[in-house]
């Protein structure tokens, strides 16, 4: 206001003041995670209280970082200033440490006169090296070296060993297992040999071999075109001599096949021949061959009176 001087009035003038507020994005802040942690708001990691709405840049969306496909880095976060007050920013400093990754459990199995077994190599997924491994429970007298089991005579059964990494700053240590079955090496039995009359329907091969043959392998004819059923002989299709039968056990588990050979006798059954009738007078004084009166009889055998 100007006073007048009269007879002039005053002058009156008016200044209208209108104040913003000044945008507040926090201070700046910083996280370590660990690469399996789940997704983070980043503004939780601002200081202070930053306000809502900003952007950011890079912009991870919706301003969650997640470990799992995010890359670390520097990211600000931007509050936009009504004129005449300028953006405030503020940035959120993000380090990732990544997990130890064990891989996927694993089963390997390995014959009972095997050697070794790889460890590492019984691991699923993509394990990181440089790990340690330990036996789960007794593995006499097998010795675990670095990754390698050598079973040494380890009897069958089921072992268990793990692998075992070390944290990495936010993110844990970690372990995977791995399940090794010692199986029994495959037995076939020994060769043997056997002995049937040409008259057994089913003469059973196992009884011509030795030392406990596992069962569940094949059997065949070796050089003869014997039939069998199983592993059981019809010896009435067969001539009297000898016969030869390969008995296998396929290659499983780890374990190499195993066969052994079953040699048959087939004998010819005895033939006593047919009935025969002899007639004496009750006074004939000469002595008569009862094996003349009977038909088709080999020799060697002998007699008894009904």
């Amino acid at each position: 206001t100007v006073v007048g001087l009269s007879p002039c009035l005053n002058a009156v003038a008016s200044v209208t003041v209108t104040e913003e507020r000044l945008p507040i994005a926090g201070g700046n802040g910083s996280v370590t995670l660990c690469s399996t942690e789940p997704p983070l708001n980043l503004i939780s990691r601002l200081n202070g209280s930053p306000d809502p709405g900003g952007s950011w840049s890079p912009p991870p969306a919706n301003g969650v970082y997640d470990p799992a496909v995010a890359s670390q880095g520097v990211f600000t976060y931007t509050v936009t200033g009504v004129a005449p007050c300028p953006n405030a920013s503020a940035t959120v400093s993000v380090t990732e440490n990544v997990a130890p990754d064990p891989g996927i459990d694993g089963e390997v199995t390995v014959c009972e006169d095997a050697t070794s077994v790889d460890l590492f190599a019984a691991l699923g997924g993509t394990p990181n090296a440089g790990g340690t491994w330990q036996a789960m429970g007794s593995i006499a007298p097998g010795v675990l070296t670095g990754s390698t089991f050598f079973l040494n005579g380890a009897s069958p059964g089921d072992y268990e060993f793990r692998y075992n990494l070390p944290g990495n700053g936010q993110c844990p240590p970690a372990h995977s297992e791995v399940e090794v079955q010692v199986v029994n090496a495959l037995n076939a039995g020994s060769n043997g040999t056997g002995n049937t009359c040409r008259t057994n329907t089913a003469y059973n091969l196992f009884n011509a071999i030795g030392s406990n043959p596992q069962p569940g392998g094949t059997w065949a004819p070796v050089g003869n075109s014997a039939i069998l059923n199983g592993n059981f002989l019809n010896a009435t299709q067969l001539v009297p001599g000898q016969y030869t039968f390969s008995y296998t056990l396929a290659a499983s588990a780890g374990c190499a096949s195993d066969a052994s050979l079953a040699t048959v006798n087939v004998i010819a059954e005895p033939q006593a021949g047919s009935d025969g009738l002899a007639q004496f007078c009750n006074n004939q004084t000469t002595t008569a061959a009862l094996f003349d009166y009977l038909v088709g009889a080999e020799t060697g055998g002998t007699w008894r009176k009904q």
